[in-house]
């Protein structure tokens, strides 16, 4: 466990590096993994997390349990970001289920909360990604405001960025 978060740590803080020596972009193998999940207007470490997803070379680690399907599933995980991701033998994404706790809360957000609720201040924020290479990609931000001594949740579903937003859900929480 100890090697999988250095080598996470390796990862993300060598991307960008990466990224300026190559110069000429590749295919991809996981082009349609990072195509359904990323958002140009995503806090930079959610993008950091995802390229160190599709940039996994599964084959390289000889400790997998691989299952009778002939799938494995890696966590990358740092403090407030989780991702588990299910490759196929080829390092093929395969569905994704990412997490990112207290993330940087889009303005578009703020200003929307502060619109319909005066009094509110955001204490938490969850962003959620669910990825299948064989469904549509679900994306969804709760939030928990404090809003006249009352705790609530607001849940919101994201299509493309964050950007575009439809309202699900406000509950109270006592």
């Amino acid at each position: 466990m100890k090697n999988a978060l250095i080598y996470l740590a390796v990862l993300i803080f060598s991307l960008p590096i990466q990224a300026q020596k190559k110069g000429a972009k590749k295919a991809h193998l996981n082009e349609a993994y990072l195509t359904s999940v990323s958002m140009q207007d995503a806090p930079d470490i959610i993008n950091r997390m995802q390229e160190a997803v599709a940039n996994f070379k599964v084959k390289k680690i000889e400790s997998f349990n691989w299952k009778a399907d002939g799938t494995c599933e890696y966590t990358f995980e740092i403090p407030a970001c989780k991702i588990v991701a299910a490759y196929d033998k080829a390092g093929t994404v395969l569905n994704t289920l990412e997490e990112y706790q207290d993330v940087k809360v889009p303005y578009n957000f703020v200003e929307m909360v502060q619109n319909e609720y005066q009094n509110a201040m955001i204490v938490a924020s969850k962003f959620s990604i669910a990825y299948s290479n064989e469904k549509a990609t679900r994306k969804s931000l709760q939030l928990s405001i404090l809003n006249n001594n009352q705790t609530m949740e607001l849940n919101f579903d994201i299509t493309d960025s964050f950007e575009s937003v439809s309202t699900l859900a406000g509950s109270v929480r006592e």
